[in-house]
């Protein structure tokens, strides 16, 4: 859906009348819930290099990271490495059990810093791949960068077309809430949370 369509709806059904100055912002507090959702055609792959580091700031290398992309199947390896062809996996864990082993292959993530530990000795770890959910929905006019913000007509959302009357509807909900009282707000929002939950469980 362009941005440009979704003004035009909005406008529509909201009251014919210009849309408010803070509409980009509304949309990107709604997009921010469904970010939320980890969207499974969100998931991407950052490649970090390692060096001698091993702590890393995914606010700077991986800005549009919201959450780990896990694999309970494989026991919640989820960061990897190449080894020569073959992937080498850490395990994710809590920080208080990352401090305990500082000689095993285990990762953690607090906030939006990074940590491995790998056995002394290893120095054939050149990049390490981060599978994640991005909090980015918006694909700018350019074609090419992808954001948090609808700001341009031509931006483009990149959630599934399943979403798009959610989205709408949560940000006319948005719109009307000083009309509502806080006991209208709250039932509105849940009922508007529920519909969300509804599609990701058939996506």
């Amino acid at each position: 859906m362009l941005y440009s369509d979704f003004k035009a709806t909005i406008q529509d059904l909201h009251t014919g009348g210009d849309l408010p100055d803070s509409i980009d912002n509304i949309a990107k507090l709604v997009l921010g819930k469904i970010a939320r959702l980890r969207l499974k055609n969100r998931i991407k792959i950052a490649s970090i290099t390692v060096g001698s580091n091993t702590s890393f700031d995914l606010s700077t290398l991986v800005p549009d990271f919201f959450a780990l992309k896990t694999d309970a199947e494989n026991k919640n390896r989820s960061i990897y490495y190449y080894q020569s062809t073959n992937p080498c996996f850490f395990e994710n864990t809590n920080h208080s059990r990352f401090i305990m082993n500082p000689g095993g292959y285990f990762s953690t993530i607090i906030g939006m810093t990074l940590k491995i530990n790998f056995p002394q000795g290893i120095s054939d770890i050149a990049t390490i791949y981060l599978p994640y959910f991005s909090r980015y929905l918006v694909l700018d006019a350019d074609g090419i960068t992808e954001k948090e913000t609808p700001s341009e007509e031509g931006d483009v959302f990149l959630f599934d077309s399943a979403f798009d009357d959610a989205f709408v509807d949560g940000v006319l909900l948005y719109l009307k809430r000083r009309e509502l009282d806080d006991s209208e707000w709250t039932k509105a929002t849940q009922e508007w949370n529920k519909s969300l939950q509804s599609i990701v469980f058939y996506q």
